[in-house]
């Protein structure tokens, strides 16, 4: 699949499934997870926690010697493939936070739910049009409670997040609201103001790392190292740290991306079966 992948759709990027990754670890290297052994939130560490490529190497280095793997080949071999499963390596990639196949898997084990050697082709397109059925009015179902729900601020006097509380579905304005109550344990270490450039250094408390950002005050543009934007289309919480700093009482149109919003399926193509479900009285 990698190898095809190169070949033929040059624009994608190709990771691995973390839980499939951990399931290969513990295979190959099960003697090293049984007991006391804290080697599996070690790996753990070295794919989700370091913030930068040279902590990962460190960290990488210490697990080896750690636990005196450094001739392990199977280990060898996942090193010389990190940039498709270590984060931060993949946050330079547009993941959406989907770090793992769960989705389709879990469209497959419905489909398999309902499946079996006896059915015919008819019998199977029926039961087959009643899953997508049962997963569109799942669909309208959450539209309907996103329009017609408020939710719940943490800081009601916030101007920003009132904005993005009229404007973002509620799973998305959640992790949104966790990157502002992040902001609160961020703090500017520098900054250097040549308008309309704006340099500056946002460190998180209890050493969580920190971030280099550019301001474009022209171009209304902000590029921050963390890369959250790049990789999940909503803005960081060191971006809020300056936005809050620099007395911005908006989030800028431009990063307030459709998929997001409660209107991200207003111009979709509706399916002949829509227009029945629209109507149905549970949903009334």
């Amino acid at each position: 699949m990698a190898r095809a992948l190169i070949e033929i759709m040059l624009e994608a990027y190709h990771g691995l499934c973390t839980w499939n990754l951990m399931q290969n670890c513990i295979k190959h290297l099960g003697n090293l997870t049984k007991g006391e052994s804290h080697f599996l939130s070690d790996f753990k560490k070295c794919m989700y926690e370091y913030e930068n490529e040279d902590q990962f190497d460190e960290g990488w280095r210490n697990l080896l010697a750690t636990y005196d793997v450094k001739e392990n080949t199977w280990l060898q071999k996942v090193y010389t493939i990190k940039d498709k499963w270590v984060s931060c390596y993949m946050k330079k990639v547009f993941t959406l936070g989907m770090r793992s196949t769960q989705l389709s898997e879990r469209v497959n084990a419905g489909i398999k739910g309902f499946m079996n050697v006896n059915l015919d082709i008819i019998k199977f397109f029926k039961r087959f049009e009643h899953f997508v059925e049962e997963k569109r009015y799942n669909e309208l179902k959450c539209e309907y409670e996103a329009r017609q729900k408020i939710s719940r601020l943490r800081n009601s006097y916030s101007k920003i997040l009132q904005q993005v509380s009229e404007l973002y579905a509620p799973s998305i304005f959640y992790q949104f609201q966790h990157e502002y109550e992040l902001f609160e344990n961020c703090y500017v270490k520098s900054i250097d103001m040549q308008p309309p450039l704006i340099d500056c250094v946002i460190v998180m408390e209890s050493n969580l790392g920190e971030c280099r950002l550019s301001l474009d005050l022209d171009k209304n543009s902000i590029c921050f190292s963390c890369r959250k934007f790049e990789s999940f289309d909503i803005l960081c919480c060191h971006c809020l740290r300056v936005s809050i700093h620099m007395d911005v009482k908006s989030i800028p149109e431009h990063y307030n991306l459709k998929r997001w919003t409660k209107l991200a399926r207003s111009e979709t193509s509706r399916n002949i079966d829509v227009n029945y479900m629209e109507e149905d009285v549970d949903l009334s």
